[in-house]
């Protein structure tokens, strides 16, 4: 890892953090299942936000990204892989079941399709300049 890469991740991991956190992370669930959403799961804030969803109580991880990337996520906490080259992620999810969607790729409607697949209006979108 380079330098400059290495200087990324602390910035990295804040955005994911703060993000995480105005959605109620660490989250305290009583059902059996709390899934979340990482909308790009090898983005540069996405590989950081699926471990810290998981250390803070999610149960279920998806995240969507390219066939390369899959085994990438998946070592770093992804449970579903959705390959945004054959599907979008949003039809492959059911109504009702998310509890938790993090937009860090903020393409235009994610909110509007992200809706009746969330069981609680939690979706937390970062906007990069």
């Amino acid at each position: 890892m380079s330098m400059v890469e290495a200087a990324s991740i602390p910035l990295a991991s804040l955005t994911s953090l703060q993000c995480l956190q105005k959605t109620g992370a660490p989250w305290k669930h009583t059902g059996d299942e709390f899934t979340v959403v990482i909308t790009s799961g090898s983005g540069g804030t996405g590989y950081v936000a699926i471990q810290m969803a998981k250390a803070f109580g999610a149960t279920k991880v998806i995240t969507s990204t390219s066939a390369d990337n899959a085994d990438f996520v998946k070592a770093m906490g992804a449970d579903v892989v959705v390959d945004y080259h054959k599907s979008d992620i949003w039809s492959t999810l059911a109504n009702d079941t998310i509890d938790v969607v993090y937009d860090n790729y903020g393409a235009p409607g994610t909110a509007d399709k992200a809706m009746a697949s969330l069981n609680i209006l939690f979706l937390v979108t970062i906007i990069l300049i």
